[in-house]
C-alpha cells in the first residue's frame, strides 16, 4: 500500500468515526432529555418520592 492510499484511508476511518460519535452524541441528548437525573443537590429532598415541584395529580405530599 503506498502512502496515499494509506493516508485515504486513515482519512476515511476518521470521517467514520467522526460521524459516528456525533449519532452517538445526539441519541445520548435524547436519552438524557427524556430522563430524570437526581443529582447531589436532589439527595435527601424527596425528589422521586412525589415531594417538591410534581406532586401526584388529585393527591397531597
Amino acid at each position: 500500500m503506498d502512502p496515499v492510499e494509506a493516508h485515504r484511508l486513515i482519512a476515511d476511518a476518521r470521517s467514520a468515526a467522526q460521524s459516528r460519535l456525533e449519532s452517538l452524541r445526539a441519541q445520548f441528548d435524547v436519552i438524557v432529555a427524556g430522563s430524570e437525573w437526581t443529582t447531589d443537590d436532589d439527595r435527601g429532598k424527596g425528589s422521586r418520592s412525589g415531594v417538591g415541584r410534581n406532586p401526584p395529580a388529585g393527591g397531597t405530599v
